[in-house]
């Protein structure tokens, strides 16, 4: 049985460090806007940072509820999005905006080609 101390409790977790590449991934979004407004909205807003490829945002589940992976056409490109868009109020919530864990179909089909 492992012994909690107050040391082990109030160490900060490690967060995991992404890599740059050309997606981002999106949460916290008001899942309470329609699907099309909010893709529309997040293209437009995304579009000022650079090409955006395309915008995935899975139909309203409980498990995908207020996500969205935008992919933008240059690593460059999604490393700008990524550093104005943090905890930018959209639709009256905070985004929470990271690099996604894995590399969009579309980026890695191009590469391949």
């Amino acid at each position: 049985m492992v012994k909690r101390t107050r040391e082990s409790v109030d160490k900060p977790s490690k967060k995991l460090k992404l890599e740059t590449n050309h997606t981002i991934y999106i949460n916290n979004l008001n899942d309470k806007i329609n699907t099309n407004t909010l893709k529309h909205n997040l293209y437009l807003l995304c579009l000022a940072y650079g090409d955006v490829i395309d915008i995935i945002i899975k139909p309203k589940s409980k498990k995908m509820r207020g996500q969205a992976h935008v992919i933008f056409s240059s690593s460059d490109e999604a490393a700008m999005a990524l550093k104005k868009l943090k905890d930018m109020v959209f639709f009256s919530k905070p985004m929470k905006v990271d690099y996604s864990r894995k590399v969009s179909h579309i980026i890695r089909q191009s590469e391949i080609e």
